[in-house]
């Protein structure tokens, strides 16, 4: 894994955020809130793309005076888009 967004500093070896929660006895799969921690629509991932949604979205969608709906529909554009490009990247991968 090279993507710095996923890498858990302070690791040796270095490893991505979804292999230290599966190495502590953790799920690989978390809850996304889509719109915000007060959203009842949740949505489950796996950790490592929960935390590029998070990365993604955080640093916007927080500081943006929305309303919840607005924010949950923006979310859910944002979320579709950057689903398709990371399916995009996985497949060209291989």
């Amino acid at each position: 894994m090279t993507n710095p967004w996923l890498l858990v500093l302070g690791q040796r070896p270095i490893r991505c955020y979804g292999c230290v929660r599966r190495e502590a006895g953790r799920s690989t799969v978390e809850a996304h809130h889509v719109g915000g921690q007060a959203s009842y629509l949740i949505v489950r991932m796996a950790a490592n793309r929960h935390r590029l949604h998070d990365s993604a979205y955080q640093d916007v969608l927080e500081r943006l005076p929305l309303t919840p709906a607005e924010r949950v529909w923006i979310e859910l554009q944002l979320f579709l888009a950057f689903e398709r490009m990371l399916d995009d990247e996985e497949r060209r991968l291989g």
